[in-house]
């Protein structure tokens, strides 16, 4: 029964991704400024951090938000999309 819900998630249509462009558009945005602030340092109270360690957990959280709402297709084509405007940046 697992694999048959797997395989659903795996097969899910969506007929009308109001959001999906929006989302796919952030997603790129975070990752891309991710990669810009990771170089710099942020200094706190506890020590001294990397600001992409402040955006990194809002680029996975989108990512789950979009897979448990899209479905697996589609988080995987805009992760790919993604890596290949990250190759290209």
């Amino acid at each position: 029964k697992a694999n048959a819900y797997m395989e659903y998630e795996y097969n899910k249509q969506i007929t009308n991704p109001k959001c999906l462009n929006f989302l796919s558009m952030v997603y790129i945005c975070i990752l891309f400024s991710s990669a810009v602030v990771s170089t710099k340092l942020i200094l706190t109270p506890i020590g001294t951090i990397s600001a992409g360690s402040i955006t990194g957990p809002f680029w996975f959280i989108l990512s789950d938000i979009i897979a448990e709402v899209y479905g697996f297709r589609y988080s995987r084509q805009i992760f790919i999309s993604a890596m290949v405007c990250e190759l290209l940046f």
